[in-house]
């Protein structure tokens, strides 16, 4: 989608530490998410990347304008090749639902954060770097 306002590229993590990027606006920077294409929810918690698998949980793409609750978290800490890089620190999910264009997007249980989209391969999977990752990678931390 596009911002209702202008915002700032700060950093960008595309390695075997995960596959992330955050910007700033001269807004107030909420740890809001958007959990359908009208829906913005408040972060209440984060799922810790150690307690993912076997858990079913949901992604919403921005592209696609997609909600699926369908996807069941099968591995943690996987390496795969995103468009010729390896990419580490992957969770694999199974029932792939996103297009090109919902990665970024957020994958969530209620009202907490499990994820950010990044990838999906040819065997129906779907690849995302949980947020404990994110965080470590970029250096930043979500403020519940």
């Amino acid at each position: 989608g596009v911002a209702p306002y202008s915002m700032t590229w700060r950093s960008e993590v595309f390695n075997a530490s995960g596959d992330v990027e955050y910007h700033t606006t001269s807004h107030n920077e909420l740890d809001d998410f958007y959990s359908d294409a009208v829906t913005i929810r408040d972060v209440t918690g984060i799922r810790t990347t150690n307690t993912m698998v076997g858990n079913v949980i949901c992604i919403y793409g921005r592209a696609s304008n997609v909600r699926t609750c369908n996807h069941e978290v099968e591995a943690v800490d996987v390496n795969v090749v995103v468009d010729g890089t390896p990419v580490g620190d992957q969770a694999r999910a199974s029932n792939d639902s996103a297009i090109g264009g919902d990665s970024g997007g957020g994958w969530s249980v209620g009202n907490t954060a499990w994820g950010v989209q990044s990838s999906h391969d040819d065997n129906d999977n779907s690849y995302f770097t949980p947020v404990q990752q994110a965080q470590t990678a970029l250096g930043v931390t979500i403020k519940q």
